[in-house]
């Protein structure tokens, strides 16, 4: 559907530069005739793009490549930039790609602009996401998630979260949040900190995400979490094998996920489970 927008937009106005990021711009081809192999038909796999449509692809973290790309646009530089991709009007190719770099002070990134967009029209009324990383500490045999965020993971300081719940609520009147990261207890370190800041606020906020399992997620721990106003926490359970849990690369067992639940259920704390069935080993 974008590829169509962008093919009748360069037909009305072929001056006009357009570029595609995001998560499905991340595992490109870099073949200079078709840059993304999963833009491709699957009827004789003659590819949906042709070259030129899109100018530009910003690959991985857009914050900085994406600023950079629009400044250099408008100033009519053409120095390469980290993760930008770029189509080149004389070749009629996509030329030679540098790699993105990752943003490692994520605090350095402002907070989102949510006064650009019309809240209402939004499902859940009151509710902002947030993210308290980038990346994630597992490397589970099914996923790609942590390859899309270079293979590290970065989390924010708990101060600067809370400052982000406190600004939002100033500002747009919301008091839930819900945390987008792929887990928000991969820094355990983070959530005891995160506990103590909130804690110490006199408004009471309220949050949940997702999470994985693992040994630390103690009963203490999820006491706390639910005295801030974490109210549920889905987990990434995936199997109740020991076995079919080592093929997936998973580092915890099946009695650890009932420790874990028993903790997250007696804190009151909502829980809900994702299950992956039909994996590869797995039998009867």
């Amino acid at each position: 559907f974008s590829i169509e927008i962008a093919k009748r937009i360069k037909e009305k106005k072929p001056d006009i530069f357009i570029v595609f990021g995001g998560p499905a711009c991340y595992f490109l081809d870099f073949r200079c005739s078709v840059p993304v192999k999963n833009f491709l038909s699957p009827y004789g796999a003659h590819p949906y793009m042709e070259p030129g449509i899109v100018d530009a692809f910003v690959v991985g973290e857009g914050e900085e490549a994406l600023y950079m790309l629009i400044a250099n646009y408008y100033n009519k530089k053409t120095e390469k930039l980290n993760g930008v991709l770029y189509f080149n009007k004389n070749t009629k190719k996509y030329d030679i790609f540098l790699p993105p770099k990752l943003i490692y002070n994520l605090d350095d990134i402002p907070y989102p602009a949510w006064e650009d967009l019309d809240l209402s029209l939004y499902p859940l009324e009151g509710t902002l996401p947030v993210l308290f990383g980038r990346g994630y500490v597992n490397r589970c045999s099914f996923c790609n998630d942590w390859k899309l965020w270079g293979g590290k993971y970065r989390g924010r300081r708990a101060e600067n979260i809370v400052d982000e719940f406190i600004h939002n609520s100033n500002k747009y009147g919301v008091s839930n949040f819900q945390s987008n990261d792929l887990a928000i207890n991969a820094d355990v370190n983070l959530l005891y900190e995160l506990a103590d800041r909130l804690g110490r606020q006199k408004r009471q906020f309220t949050w949940s995400g997702q999470g994985f399992i693992r040994k630390e997620m103690s009963r203490e721990l999820m006491v706390k979490l639910k005295e801030t106003g974490l109210t549920w926490i889905t987990y990434g359970v995936e199997h109740l094998s020991d076995n079919v849990l080592s093929l997936m690369g998973k580092e915890h067992s099946f009695d650890d996920v009932i420790t874990v639940l028993k903790n997250t259920k007696s804190a009151g704390i909502g829980i809900s489970v994702n299950f992956l069935l039909g994996f590869p080993g797995e039998t009867d």
